[in-house]
């Protein structure tokens, strides 16, 4: 029965690589409960992991967080130990779940529970996460030194996919420093992997990535070819995050029509399409831009003075001291991104808070 389920975990991983995630969801939950029943817990975390992604790219966190739970019921039910590759499971989690700092914690709990076990593919597993993290952050050269930390174990261990992963998230690092020339020859070296190993699921984001450095490079037709291949490879529900962001460059090379919405919001890259405006930067304004990104994800939904006020500066609200400064960040916002700010569309006044207008329609990266 073991066979069977180790069976039902590869079915779904290969199911989860070439972007078909209801059947990759259906052998996964199965093998999973088998290989609780006979507590074999490393493949179980395999299957978790993959769950998680799988999850996170649908923008599930309600399933994100009810595997988390699982996990922490798991460790009380049967007193597991807390393993590396259990830490690193719950950095997974925390990083799907946009909580970075927590999330290298994890990571960095799980690398010492590995070194101190030399488990070098455990090590190699939560490098990586760390890295990831890193980038999330913005912290460029800790990200960086944590991929050339990876590329010394990959000369004496074989782990393809996450070489690959390493390869992909050096080449964004590389991207970001503006050093277009060798991240798209670090791509070229995943892609030569991939070519080998046919997993869509990075296929798809190498050739997001890829492009993105081609439009940095003024490759605008390069950089359009690559996006349409992304856009037409996977589906809207499955790679959520990944369809939005293509669907945002394409309409900003002007190669989908903008119709369909009144304002697009890139936060990743500090702009937004508005409707009758056109591009909008942000540049250095980033409390303007994490507050349109907290009105973005929440349509509709009253944010309170509190809310505003712990999110944008990490405070306790005092109508003394913040009501004014709530009131001259909204103002601003306003002039910004409004057409006619003395008449505004999208961001509105409640008694108890600020809200964005539900008739608008935004689309949020």
């Amino acid at each position: 029965m073991n066979e069977s389920a180790l069976a039902k975990l590869e079915i779904g991983r290969l199911n989860f690589q070439q972007l078909r995630f209801e059947p990759a969801i259906h052998a996964l939950t199965s093998a999973s409960v088998k290989f609780e029943s006979l507590q074999l817990w490393e493949p179980l975390l395999d299957c978790k992991n993959i769950l998680l992604r799988i999850f996170a790219e649908r923008d599930d966190q309600p399933s994100v967080q009810a595997i988390r739970q699982s996990l922490e019921e798991l460790g009380q039910k049967y007193g597991l130990k807390i393993t590396a590759r259990l830490k690193y499971t719950f950095g997974v989690a925390a990083l799907l779940k946009g909580q970075n700092e927590e999330s290298v914690s994890y990571f960095q709990d799980a690398l010492q529970s590995a070194l101190s076990q030399d488990r070098k593919e455990d090590m190699c597993y939560a490098i990586s996460g760390l890295s990831i993290a890193f980038i999330n952050m913005g912290k460029l050269p800790e990200a960086l030194r944590e991929v050339y930390n990876l590329q010394v174990f990959f000369e004496v261990l074989d782990l393809p996919d996450l070489k690959i992963a390493t390869l992909l998230a050096n080449a964004i690092v590389l991207r970001k420093l503006q050093r277009l020339d060798q991240a798209l020859e670090v791509f070229q070296q995943a892609q030569e992997l991939l070519r080998v190993r046919g997993n869509l699921y990075f296929q798809a984001h190498l050739n997001f990535s890829r492009a993105l450095t081609l439009k940095q490079f003024g490759n605008v037709e390069a950089a359009r070819y690559l996006f349409e291949g992304v856009y037409q490879m996977i589906h809207p529900s499955n790679l959520k995050t990944l369809y939005r962001d293509c669907e945002i460059e394409l309409r900003d090379l002007g190669y989908i029509g903008s119709d369909e919405y009144d304002l697009l919001l890139d936060i990743a890259n500090n702009f937004c399409l508005e409707k009758e405006k056109g591009r909008v930067e942000f540049k250095s304004q980033n409390i303007l831009l994490d507050l349109m990104g907290m009105f973005a994800k929440n349509p509709g939904d009253i944010l309170s003075k509190e809310i505003i006020t712990q999110r944008l500066w990490g405070q306790r609200y005092d109508p003394e001291a913040h009501d004014n400064k709530i009131y001259v960040t909204i103002k601003r916002l306003r002039k910004l991104i409004e057409p006619d700010s003395d008449k505004p569309r999208y961001i509105f006044r409640a008694k108890s808070g600020y809200y964005l207008n539900k008739e608008v329609k935004v689309l949020c990266r």
